[in-house]
């Protein structure tokens, strides 16, 4: 029962396939050349949406530095022995 099942439903896909693709393919035909200007609409969305989206992130990223600059102070250093061990000799 289950190798019945499974054969029809392996010649079911194999002949959807067929057809869909067959399908398809009459449809590019009659349809002539499938562009349509995507890629003048794609590079149209570059330049107006992609430019002015990036750009804001450089913006609010530089801000964001700015103000973390202005509100951050670096503290004081103080040498602790215990993180200033020396083993190795001191090479020029």
């Amino acid at each position: 029962m289950a190798l019945a099942l499974r054969t029809a439903m392996r010649r079911f896909s194999t002949t959807s396939w067929r057809s869909s693709a067959a399908a398809s393919e009459q449809i590019g035909l009659a349809a002539g050349s499938a562009d349509h200007g995507s890629a003048k609409t794609w590079k149209i969305v570059t330049f107006i949406v992609a430019g002015p989206a990036i750009a804001f992130c450089m913006y609010n990223a530089y801000t964001g530095e700015m103000e973390h600059k202005a509100h951050h102070h670096q503290p004081e250093f103080v040498p602790y022995a215990h993180l200033r061990i020396r083993s190795k000799k001191w090479s020029n």
